[in-house]
C-alpha cells in the first residue's frame, strides 16, 4: 500500500469521524431544545448559602382552616392557607437581602408594598404575596427555592429580584488550579451540545463547607461562568413557572454603588462605570 493511499484513508476516516460527529451534535441539540433546562447545581462553600435540609412550610390551623407556615423565607411569620381561592392571586418573590428587606421591619419591605397596594387597588381579587427571599443567596440557591416549593405555594406570578450576590461563592476561582478544569468545561458546555449531556451530573453536599476571605478579584473567566450560571437558572425559573401556569418577571436590583476614589454616591446606571476591582 503507498502512501498515497494512507493519505486517502486517513483523509476519509477523518471525515467520516467529522460528519458523525456533526450528525451526533445535531441530535444531541435537536433533543436538547425539546427538554427542559436542567436543576441548576445550588451548592455552594458558603455557610449562609446553605440549603434548606426541612420543608419549606409546615401546617397550621387559623380559624378552623389549614394553613401553611412558612419556614424557609428568611421573613418568618408569613402564613398562606393551603386552598387557594378562585379569586385569590399569588406572587412569590425570590432574591436576596434587598427582596428580604434586611434592616427595616417586615410591613416596610417592598414585598408587603406591593402587597397592600393591590389590594387596595379596588380590584375584588385578593392578592398575597410570599417573599421567599433569602440574604446572600444567589441565583442557584433561589431557583432551589421555587424549584421545591412552586408545587406548594401555586402562584399566579413569580418575580425575580436578584443579581448581586453571584459572585460570592466564586472566591476560589482566583486559584488557577481550582479554576482550570471548571472553566475548560464550561467552555466546552457553550457550544457543545453532547459536552452538555455527557457531563457529569453533581451530587449534592451533605453539608456547606467552612466560609473563607471574599477576594474581590474578577477574572474574566470567572465572570463568563458566573453570567453563564445566572442564564441557565433564569431560564430553569422562568421554565417552572411556565410550567405551573404562573408568569415571571425578572427586576434588576436597585443598588447605589460607592466609589471609593471620588466619594461619591452615583445612582446604578447614573454614574460612570464601576470600578471593575470593586466589588
Amino acid at each position: 500500500m503507498g502512501w498515497a493511499n494512507v493519505f486517502k484513508r486517513l483523509i476519509f476516516t477523518a471525515a467520516a469521524l467529522v460528519i458523525t460527529l456533526f450528525v451526533i451534535e445535531s441530535s444531541v441539540r435537536v433533543i436538547e431544545w425539546y427538554k427542559p433546562p436542567a436543576p441548576v447545581d445550588a451548592r455552594s462553600p458558603l455557610a449562609f448559602q446553605e440549603l434548606p435540609k426541612s420543608d419549606p412550610a409546615s401546617i397550621i390551623r387559623i380559624d378552623g382552616l389549614d394553613h401553611y407556615s412558612m419556614v424557609w423565607p428568611e421573613r418568618i411569620g408569613q402564613t398562606l392557607p393551603v386552598e387557594k381561592g378562585d379569586d385569590e392571586i399569588r406572587i412569590v418573590f425570590v432574591g436576596g437581602s434587598q427582596a428580604v428587606g434586611l434592616g427595616v421591619a417586615q410591613p416596610a419591605t417592598f414585598a408587603a408594598w406591593i402587597q397592600r397596594l393591590l389590594n387596595d387597588s379596588g380590584d375584588h381579587r385578593r392578592v398575597r404575596v410570599i417573599n421567599m427571599a433569602k440574604t446572600g443567596y444567589a441565583s442557584p440557591q433561589l431557583t432551589y427555592l421555587l424549584e421545591n416549593s412552586i408545587e406548594l405555594f401555586n402562584p399566579d406570578l413569580v418575580v425575580t429580584v436578584m443579581g448581586n450576590n453571584e459572585f460570592l461563592d466564586t472566591s476560589l476561582a482566583i486559584n488557577p488550579k481550582k479554576q482550570a478544569p471548571l472553566t475548560f468545561a464550561r467552555k466546552l458546555d457553550r457550544p457543545f451540545a453532547l459536552a452538555r449531556m455527557l457531563r457529569p451530573k453533581q451530587k449534592p453536599a451533605k453539608e456547606a463547607k467552612t466560609d473563607f476571605v471574599i477576594s474581590k478579584v474578577k477574572i474574566p473567566a470567572t465572570t463568563q461562568f458566573v453570567e453563564d450560571r445566572l442564564r441557565r437558572s433564569l431560564r430553569r425559573m422562568a421554565y417552572l413557572a411556565k410550567k405551573k401556569g404562573a408568569g415571571f418577571m425578572v427586576c434588576t436590583v436597585p443598588v447605589n454603588l460607592r466609589f471609593i476614589h471620588s466619594r461619591q454616591w452615583y445612582f446604578a446606571g447614573d454614574g460612570p462605570e464601576q470600578d471593575p476591582d470593586y466589588i
